[in-house]
């Protein structure tokens, strides 16, 4: 388990805010994270990422940031990642 203190810029206030990070590897393949931040708006960022091979990975995101809509909700996301080495 992964547990630490960082900071973001935060777009609802405009600087950067403290904020806490946890992250687990659920297996070899699949890490979830999640980070919030400590200041006056609380802020979420969360994302899952599974690893398909060395190469090749799908991520699903989600935060409650909305600094332009105005939905309940929250913003979700889905990435496919390629990861490209060079020598």
């Amino acid at each position: 388990m992964i547990f630490r203190f960082g900071s973001a810029y935060s777009p609802q206030t405009g600087r950067t805010e403290p904020q806490v990070i946890v992250g687990k590897h659920l297996t070899d393949t699949v890490r979830a994270s999640v980070a919030t931040s400590v200041g006056e708006d609380e802020e979420l960022r969360a994302n899952i990422e599974w690893r398909l091979n060395q190469r090749l990975g799908v991520q699903a995101a989600y935060d409650n940031i909305n600094d332009v809509s105005s939905s309940v909700v929250g913003n979700v996301g889905l990435d496919l990642r390629w990861h490209l080495e060079f020598e």
